[in-house]
Order: C-alpha cells, then structure tokens, then sequence
C-alpha cells in the first residue's frame, strides 16, 4: 500500500493525521554501522522502538519497547532512526503539530 494512501486510510474525521515516513524505512537502517561492542560480542536481534516525531516530521525522541537483548543494538536503533528517518508530521485540523510512530522489529544480523 502505498504511503498516501495509507496517510488517507489513517485520517479521521476531525482531519487529523499521524506522522508517515516520506520513505518506506529500508535506508534508515544500514549494517555498515553495526555496533562495534555488539559485533565484537556477536550480538545479534529486533528492536522495537516508539520515536517521537516533532511539527517539522523529525524524530526526537525515541523509547525502546522491546529490546533486543544488546543495550549497543537498542541505542544503534534509535541513534539510526534519529538521523536518517523523515516523516509527514502528524497534523490536527491542517496543522502540523508533534506525534508518535511505532518502529517494529528492526532485525539486526551480524554481517558474514
């Protein structure tokens, strides 16, 4: 389904929307920066997280709701999701305005 047509599906009546990403999420999380501290421990798992986007569709807050099990692939996580992750803010009647996202399983696996 596409992302404006999901955004249309989520409006309610009141006008109002949750944030949506601007890209489907497969660039914002790349293996190149796999922790070192999880690598050199062989860590591996999904992440589950809820970011907090602002009014501009940044995220600023983020809050692991299932961890892995490796505090370094839960900060990667939200450290990724910080800087790489855009959204359509959420908006209430036609005004941009802060909102949540649920970021599920962020699968990490140790590259070969």
């Amino acid at each position: 389904m596409s992302i404006l047509l999901l955004a249309l599906f989520l409006q309610d009546l009141n006008g109002d929307m949750p944030p949506s990403p601007i890209r489907d999420g497969s660039d914002w999380f790349p293996m190149t920066p796999y922790p070192p501290e999880a690598l050199a421990k062989r860590q591996q798992g999904k992440v589950s997280a809820m970011l907090t986007i602002d009014a501009k569709g940044r995220v600023v807050g983020c809050r692991i709701t299932s961890s892995s099990g490796s505090a370094a692939l839960d900060r990667q996580t939200c450290e990724l999701a910080r800087r790489n992750a855009r959204f359509v803010p959420a908006s209430h009647a036609g005004t941009a305005v802060a909102g949540s996202f649920a970021l599920r399983d962020v699968t990490w696996v140790l590259p070969e």
